[in-house]
């Protein structure tokens, strides 16, 4: 299984133009999941469309290394 951990901080715009392209181009036949961990942001994420993604909210934030930390422990 292939996983996917993206950390944000108040950067939807980019990360829905990113989720876009990983699920466009990755094969049907590719066991992936994809990790959000959202790192405090003020905004909320809607990420209900998409298939395979796990996301960790955060109240506040923890700093990339920690964020990421926490998206490695969540994957399978």
């Amino acid at each position: 299984m292939i996983s996917v951990i993206i950390v944000t901080y108040n950067s939807n715009e980019y990360i829905y133009k990113c989720l876009d392209s990983i699920y466009k181009n990755l094969s049907e036949n590719i066991n992936f999941e994809v990790i959000i961990v959202d790192n405090g942001s003020s905004v909320k994420l809607e990420l209900n469309n998409y298939v395979n993604l796990k996301a960790i909210i955060n109240n506040k934030k923890f700093g990339y290394s920690k964020a990421l930390n926490q998206g490695v422990a969540s994957s399978e």
